[in-house]
């Protein structure tokens, strides 16, 4: 099935901007390489994220942008895990040889915490209204998204621990 919605459209290009604009800078990036060691993850993540002007135009596959929502998803979770408990020790470690960016690195580096809630906030908001499509879409009542085991924990994975 072939998704084509406005809403999931905006969404995506949403996560798209916020992704490139803050995540996926050239001050935090290298602080990811163990996470996108995992290539099928790093893959359905840059699909999802730069590929995102040519779904708007043609639509995407349903399977596919599960795939990518629950690849992101899955970065979310690991980011959350490995690399924001040590983030003082990875900033400091990646600004004192910084030279004239130091300051941009370092503003990089703290709102990294802040800028992964409002990345997973984008996600569900997606996941919410692809799902919702999904079930309206589906022909005898069989939605897509129950062929995927991660859909059954994806709210545990991207959800912030109070």
């Amino acid at each position: 099935m072939i998704i084509v919605d406005q809403v999931v459209s905006e969404k995506i290009l949403q996560i798209s901007k916020h992704y490139t604009e803050n995540i996926d800078t050239r001050f935090l990036r290298p602080i990811f390489v163990g996470i996108f060691s995992d290539i099928n993850l790093m893959h359905n993540i840059a699909d999802l994220t730069e590929n995102s002007a040519a779904f708007v135009l043609q639509g995407q596959r349903i399977v596919d942008l599960y795939n990518q929502i629950f690849a992101m998803g899955n970065f979310i979770f690991l980011v959350r895990r490995d690399i924001l408990p040590n983030l003082h020790n990875l900033s400091q470690a990646n600004t004192q040889s910084a030279g004239a960016d130091k300051v941009y690195r370092v503003m990089a580096f703290s709102s990294l915490p802040g800028n992964i809630d409002i990345l997973a906030t984008l996600l569900i908001e997606l996941f919410e209204r692809v799902v919702h499509y999904d079930k309206s879409h589906s022909p005898k009542n069989r939605p897509i998204v129950n062929q995927f085991q991660q859909a059954q924990r994806f709210y545990s994975l991207v959800k912030k621990e109070t």
